[in-house]
């Protein structure tokens, strides 16, 4: 099995498990101490589709810190309904997008 088969695979697993959340769990903290679950779905359908030129004027905006800007980027694409953050996530699956470069290795170290 390829990078890009594992990721997949991964990917539709973990949408298997989102589609099982209640509505009030995509509200509940994660790890990521700013974060609710809903922002980290946010957070891996935002990277998968990022391009290069919005990524640098995300950063330029917000004070040349990248990860200020994925932050943020987060938080504002997670006030979407559960059922449009799980669909973006699925329409990742197969789509071979990754951060940036478009490399499994590089997405799958994010």
């Amino acid at each position: 099995m390829d990078t890009w088969a594992k990721f997949d695979a991964e990917r539709e697993a973990l949408c298997n498990d989102l589609a099982g959340l209640e509505a009030g769990q995509w509200d509940t903290q994660s790890l990521c101490t700013e974060w609710k679950v809903r922002h980290v779905v946010a957070h891996l359908v935002t990277e998968g589709d990022m391009k290069l030129g919005a990524a640098l004027m995300g950063s330029l905006k917000n004070g040349m810190n990248p990860m200020r800007y994925i932050a943020r980027q987060a938080l504002t694409v997670g006030t979407a309904s559960p059922e449009s953050l799980l669909n973006r996530l699925r329409a990742t699956v197969g789509s071979g997008q990754g951060l940036l470069t478009g490399t499994a290795v590089t997405t799958t170290a994010d």
